[in-house]
């Protein structure tokens, strides 16, 4: 295998995207893998520090999560950050579905989440 330099490394394109279908909603969504800096971001909105004891903003979690990663055929967010309300009316059964599928695509395992719920 070879050792990479930090050009090599920097010109990767890893930021990978998988299509899910989803029948209640009549066709197929496209999720992409978080960057890393989207990942903190992402944990950092999920902790409401406000206060001495950090509180896990339960929407967050989710919707938030699929807000980040949910994208048209472009690459381009299909919900902003402020339409998590609009998001968060659909099928629990299916913000679950996709939730676990963005997991997977990103690394993000059930620990993870465990941890920012703990915290």
């Amino acid at each position: 295998m070879t050792l990479l330099d930090k050009q090599q490394i920097i010109d990767v394109d890893d930021v990978v995207y998988e299509d899910i279908e989803v029948e209640e909603w009549g066709g197929s969504v496209r999720v992409r893998v978080l960057t890393g800096t989207e990942r903190d971001k992402w944990e950092q909105e999920c902790i409401n520090r406000t206060g001495p004891n950090n509180k896990v903003r339960i929407g967050q979690l989710k919707v938030g999560l699929l807000a980040a990663t949910l994208i048209n055929e472009e690459g381009e967010l299909l919900f902003s950050q402020k339409e998590l309300t609009v998001l968060n009316s659909k099928s629990s059964a299916v913000i679950q579905r996709l939730f676990k599928q963005v997991q997977r695509v990103s690394a993000i395992g059930d620990e993870a989440v465990d941890e920012l719920a703990k915290n």
